[in-house]
C-alpha cells in the first residue's frame, strides 16, 4: 500500500482548497460531537486535540519545506491551513 511513495508535491484535489483536509476532517467530527450532545464536557477533549493537530501540522509544514523549499513555501501563501477559501459565484 505504501511502496510507492509520492516525490512531488500535491496541489490538486481538496489540497487546491485546503493544506491539512484530514485534520480539519477530524477537527471538525468532534465539533460535531460536541454539538451533537450538548456537553461543555466534550468541549475539553475537542481543545486538547485541536492543539495536538495544530502541532502536528506546524510540524509536517517545517518538514515539507526542507522537503520542497521555495515550492511549498509557494503552496502556502496560495491554499489555506484549516479553513477553505468558498468562491461562491
Amino acid at each position: 500500500m505504501f511502496k510507492d511513495k509520492l516525490k512531488d508535491l500535491v496541489t490538486t484535489g481538496i489540497f487546491a482548497h485546503v493544506r491539512h483536509p484530514m485534520y480539519l476532517g477530524i477537527v471538525l467530527t468532534y465539533l460535531g460531537h460536541i454539538v451533537g450532545t450538548l456537553s461543555l464536557l466534550t468541549f475539553v477533549p475537542w481543545f486538547l486535540i485541536l492543539i495536538l493537530y495544530v502541532r502536528m501540522a506546524n510540524y509536517e509544514e517545517e518538514q515539507l519545506e526542507k522537503k520542497f523549499g521555495e515550492e511549498y513555501l509557494s503552496y502556502k501563501k496560495r491554499v489555506p491551513k484549516w479553513i477553505p477559501r468558498l468562491k461562491i459565484r
